[in-house]
């Protein structure tokens, strides 16, 4: 009995009944995650795949062994399988420095003090804690901001007699909009940017450009509903000398100094890592080594403070998620959302961002953004998207998603239970009253952003690159399809033009960028008998089809920069020293010298003669590229960081023109 059958079946089966228990919170969340964690490894990938590997590979402990996890030179995703360790130390540190800064009475000092900035008056007082709801929720995560923020909301309704509620659901809504705003604000950015190797930046010019605007109709839209109510209460200000002094919520002076430069410092490595190459990973331990040391004698109480469940609760969810990767069940989800949308970026968009901001207002958004991620990184890949246009819609859908029910998001379950724990319930009607109808006008608002301005105006991406045999124009060509999340068209195009259906691919390979056989071939009225040239014109109006559509891909040989010349692509062309290419030969195929040697003179040949018979131009002559770069003299990786930077500037030169 073929038990492998079973395994996608087995995988969707745990997912969905993982998550029906995550819902009904019938039992605590990390214990769902991490038994259906271990239900996958054992079941789907021990009795039905009969596959260790795909265990190893899930746990992905290695990865935290090497030197990339730490210290990324590239931009390439610091984990894109099985359980992402950088997302978990990272918010581990994030925890531990949070903890030290409230140890200090940080939080407090931080709300007292703005309170008597704005002289203890309410619609100030509301203004005031919305804008430092969602700053501080850029940095901290939301929760541990509204904790904070709606206690001393409570505490200064009760001194001014004024109605809390109205601030809380206000502050709520902002600092799930300025979790959006960060890589580190909102845990769905912290799973996408380091599954996806976005950085802080990345975040802050897209999805911070979105909710900056968006924070601003919030605040507006709250003033109209609240202000005239909230300024009644001012008619009864007595003199704020009686009221809390924001110096006494300081609990230890030289803790609180220290908390302070941390926190600062932990802003300053997020805002600079693509330019430091330190990962999330590094900044999150050095943050958590840092708070420890500085707390002293009490770091074993900041230790035990730390939320261990929802860093099991991480765990466990991520090899749920791996394991529906792994059997394929993610690659037919995307498969249908790319039916249902015919190709069309602008429907990928709505149907992406409707149903993260739907699903994401009544179950938790973090299974679902883990879950979407593989979905689309194969959606990208197989359709020619941008990537980030997918990953900026699933960050705003799953981050605002949360806001338009009281348990959507879980800022809204404390804000709301702190509120009522001081006598001032927030019923479903109230909360949905002022919260779910702004939350669907921002959905639309992101849905035309995204199609308006991410998709209208973005630029096809195509990329040539033809090279001598051995100077590494393969390996750069992979390098550049991974981090433009593009595809790469090498020797793999005849399974992606489909024709091994009805032939032996394996036989069919060898016509694969041959030179052309003279003697043996003639062509009558446009039919040749010619193997090659069939091969040949079907690779080439397979390129064409998808230039003409609006792909962006990376195409390795094949006469790319002669065939594509009218869809303006960046057509670049690899050498080495023939010393460097002769060992690079001998290292990969295990050749002598004069085996290599006489490979690479063979192969050039081929290569030559192939090209320039298809072509009006010559193979390799510098006129007819624009860019010849000898990869012998930065060395491989060296050439990948000028090429990434080289395409870039010509993309942006393409814009402006």
């Amino acid at each position: 009995m073929n038990l492998a059958a079973f395994a996608p079946w087995a995988a969707g089966f745990l997912f969905v009944f993982m998550f029906i228990l995550v819902i009904t919170e019938k039992f605590e969340r990390h214990v769902v995650t991490l038994a259906c964690g271990a239900a996958v490894l054992v079941i789907v990938f021990g009795i039905c795949m009969h596959s260790w590997q795909a265990a190893w590979r899930t746990l992905n402990i290695q990865s935290v062994f090497t030197l990339d996890f730490w210290y990324s030179a590239t931009e390439s995703a610091e984990s894109s399988s099985g359980i992402n360790w950088a997302t978990i130390l990272f918010i581990a540190g994030m925890m531990i420095m949070v903890e030290g800064m409230a140890s200090a009475g940080f939080f407090r000092w931080l709300c007292l003090r703005f309170a008597k900035l704005v002289k203890y008056r309410a619609t100030r007082i509301f203004l005031a804690f919305m804008i430092m709801s969602a700053i501080l929720a850029m940095f901290i995560d939301s929760i541990t901001v509204i904790l904070f923020l709606a206690a001393v909301t409570v505490e200064l309704a009760q001194l001014l007699k004024f109605d809390p509620v109205p601030v809380i659901l206000a502050e709520i809504f902002c600092a799930n909009l300025g979790g959006s705003a960060t890589m580190c604000g909102d845990p769905p950015n912290i799973i996408i940017g380091t599954a996806l190797g976005y950085s802080f930046s990345d975040f802050v010019s897209n999805t911070g450009v979105i909710a900056g605007i968006s924070l601003v109709c919030v605040v507006i839209y709250f003033w109209l509903y609240f202000a005239k109510k909230l300024k009644k209460s001012e008619t009864y200000l007595e003199s704020i000398e009686s009221f809390p002094d924001p110096h006494e919520a300081i609990l230890d002076r030289a803790r609180f100094i220290q908390s302070t430069f941390i926190f600062g410092l932990a802003v300053v490595l997020l805002v600079s890592h693509a330019n430091t190459h330190l990962t999330v990973a590094f900044i999150g331990t050095f943050i958590a080594l840092l708070t420890l040391v500085c707390a002293g004698g009490q770091a074993m109480d900041l230790l035990r403070k730390v939320d261990y469940r929802t860093l099991l609760f991480f765990v466990g969810l991520f090899v749920v998620v791996r394991g529906l990767e792994e059997t394929g069940v993610l690659e037919i989800v995307a498969g249908l959302i790319a039916d249902w949308s015919n190709g069309s970026l602008y429907l990928m968009v709505a149907i992406i961002l409707w149903l993260s901001a739907l699903a994401s207002s009544v179950v938790d958004n973090i299974p679902f953004a883990a879950t979407m991620i593989p979905i689309i990184r194969t959606l990208a890949q197989s359709q020619s998207v941008p990537l980030a246009t997918l990953a900026w819609t699933l960050s705003m859908g799953t981050d605002i998603g949360g806001s338009a029910t009281p348990i959507g998001a879980s800022a809204n379950v404390v804000g709301t239970a702190v509120a009522m724990k001081a006598g001032y319930p927030i019923s479903w009607g109230k909360y949905c009253k002022y919260c779910a109808g702004y939350s669907a006008g921002c959905y639309h608002f992101y849905d035309l952003h995204f199609c308006a301005l991410r998709v209208k105006g973005r630029e096809i991406m195509i990329v040539t690159i033809s090279r001598e045999f051995g100077s590494g124009g393969q390996d750069i060509a992979r390098a550049l399809a991974a981090h433009y999340h593009v595809p790469l068209y090498d020797e793999n195009m005849l399974s992606e033009i489909g024709i091994h259906e009805s032939y032996d691919i394996d036989q069919l390979n060898q016509y694969d960028e041959a030179p052309r056989w003279m003697i043996r071939s003639r062509t009558v009225r446009g039919l040749t008998n010619s193997n090659i040239d069939n091969i040949a014109m079907k690779e080439f109006d397979f390129l064409r089809e998808r230039a003409r559509v609006g792909k962006s891909f990376i195409v390795l040989g094949h006469c790319g920069e002669s065939i594509l010349k009218e869809y303006g692509p960046v057509s670049i062309f690899v050498n080495a020293d023939m010393e460097l290419r002769i060992e690079r030969t001998m290292q990969k195929f295990g050749l002598d010298e004069k085996e290599a040697r006489a490979l690479i003179k063979k192969t050039d040949r081929n290569r030559k003669t192939y090209h320039n018979y298809y072509c009006d131009n010559k193979w390799g002559d510098s006129r007819y590229y624009d860019l010849c770069i000898e990869s012998s003299t930065l060395g491989v990786d060296e050439t990948i960081d000028f090429l990434i930077d080289f395409i870039d500037r010509c993309i942006k030169a393409k814009e402006k023109s």
